[in-house]
């Protein structure tokens, strides 16, 4: 049992979104970059807690 852990424990844990991640990570049109600005985090007023201006400057 732990030789398999060993051997396919991502395949495990991963499950079916292991192929996904596989056909992502060799699409050259899928690319991140790194120079695109930052996207904003969209504030939803009906979730509030007290981290919600932690970051805000």
């Amino acid at each position: 049992m732990l030789e398999k852990w060993e051997k396919e424990g991502v395949s495990l844990i991963l499950g079916e979104e292991k192929q996904n991640l596989l056909l992502q990570a060799n699409d050259d049109s899928n690319v991140l970059d790194l120079n695109a600005p930052v996207k904003e985090r969209v504030k939803d007023p009906a979730h509030k807690n007290q981290y919600d201006s932690f970051f805000d400057l």
